[in-house]
């Protein structure tokens, strides 16, 4: 053999990718379909995880690709950390395509929640990533129950194991970053949130504080006009209460001047020199003639004369001298 036309052979290549397309839509259309753009699958309709942690990979471990999404991982910007299991396998030639999907099989029988699956390896000759154009591989991957994302490592044509999957990047590296961008979108997403958190706290503390600020002087000057009102009340009620305490006290002094008149003519002093005289027995006052005894003596007190007599006889008296 001298020489082999690539031309031709790749040719062939591409006509079995189309014709290896053509048959995972036609076979199984519950979870692969044409879209725009390329093809639609069950594995793209996933959710990706706002935060990716935990990672299978499927790689080669001698692969230079696997290396490279390992050292863009552990040395990102941002001092994010990332749990990730190895299931390492042959990721080239078609012969291995069990050991690959076997691979596929560990990780969903792993248990494991991860938040994705990658994919990845080197770059190579066209001819080494047959194995990613195979219709069970594909397969696997479009129905598969975690997103993957390919890292295969090929700069020209996308695989078909790129085709189904939930995200295709050009090589492992891109693929490690394509998983750190995600995160920091996530991070910036919560450092906004909490920006705006900030933002509308202080927005909400000033609005208070205004409000707080307004009912406070509300208050004091509801509370000033109360107090002026109620001490007009009791300016009021004391000059009220003066006045007719006054007036009452001014009353009442009338009232007791006039007893103190009616006592005053009434006291003894008075009624003595008016003419009357107090009889004394056994140095008591008394108005009972019983208390004189003939011929035992008492005395007769006048305004300013005290007389010693003795009685000498008793006869009833009618009273009757002094009418008017």
């Amino acid at each position: 053999m001298i020489g082999i036309d690539s031309n031709f052979t790749l040719g062939q290549l591409e006509q079995q990718r189309q014709a290896t397309l053509a048959r995972l839509v036609r076979e199984n259309p519950d979870f692969i379909w044409p879209a725009a753009g390329g093809y639609g699958t069950k594995n793209k309709q996933l959710p990706l995880p706002r935060v990716i942690r935990h990672i299978a990979v499927i790689a080669s471990r001698t692969s230079a690709g696997w290396q490279d999404f390992h050292h863009t991982l552990d040395n990102n910007p941002f001092g994010y950390t990332f749990k990730i299991d190895e299931y390492f396998t042959v990721v080239q030639g078609g012969n291995n395509t069990r050991q690959f999907l076997s691979r596929l099989i560990d990780v969903f029988n792993s248990g494991n929640s991860y938040d994705a699956v990658v994919i990845i390896r080197g770059g190579g000759a066209q001819t080494d990533f047959l194995i990613f154009d195979d219709y069970m591989i594909g397969k696997a991957i479009a129905k598969f129950p975690i997103p993957v994302i390919t890292g295969i490592g090929h700069q020209k044509n996308e695989t078909i194991a790129d085709l189904m999957a939930h995200t295709p990047t050009k090589t492992p590296t891109k693929a490690a970053e394509f998983i750190i961008n995600q995160n920091r979108s996530f991070e910036d997403s919560v450092n906004r949130l909490r920006q705006n958190i900030i933002i509308r706290a202080q927005q909400q503390f000033a609005d208070n504080n205004k409000a707080l600020i307004k009912v406070n002087n509300t208050i004091i000057n509801k509370s000033r006009t109360i107090l002026a009102r109620q001490q007009e009340l009791l300016t009021s009620a004391k000059t009220s209460l003066l006045i007719h305490s006054n007036n009452y006290c001014r009353s009442q002094k009338k009232y007791l001047d006039h007893f103190v008149s009616i006592v005053k003519i009434a006291s003894p002093e008075n009624t003595l020199r008016r003419g009357f005289a107090i009889i004394r027995s056994n140095n008591k006052i008394t108005s009972n003639p019983d208390d004189l005894i003939i011929g035992k003596g008492f005395g007769i007190v006048f305004g300013n004369k005290e007389i010693t007599a003795t009685a000498t006889a008793k006869k009833d008296y009618d009273g009757t001298d002094f009418n008017l």
